[in-house]
């Protein structure tokens, strides 16, 4: 029981300082009520973690699962995708000249 309290506590204190959740970051936030609340935080005060529906007291939150947007792996999944439909498209069209 103590080891979930401290690392509920270092949940609580990454939240604050800024280095586990960022405006802008999709949240599931597990309260000490048992709780589960999926939401875009908004703004982050130092009492609570805010999104547009839901207002979430630090001081109550034991858990976080960060989501977050990363451009460099969204580009990369972009570029491979199209590689590889360009690729498809070129095998299409020579099948059909090569072979009528």
């Amino acid at each position: 029981m103590e080891q979930k309290q401290s690392e509920a506590a270092e949940v609580r204190a990454a939240i604050r300082d800024g280095s586990l959740v960022v405006i802008g970051d999709d949240v599931q936030v597990t309260t000490a009520a048992g709780e589960q609340l999926d939401f875009e935080v908004t703004a982050i005060t130092d009492g609570e973690l805010v999104g547009d529906e839901h207002t979430v007291p630090i001081d109550s939150i034991v858990a976080v699962e960060v989501r977050r947007f990363s451009p460099g792996r969204t580009a990369a999944a972009v570029a491979v995708t199209a590689g590889v439909s360009w690729w498809l498209i070129g095998l299409l069209v020579s099948s059909l000249v090569f072979f009528p």
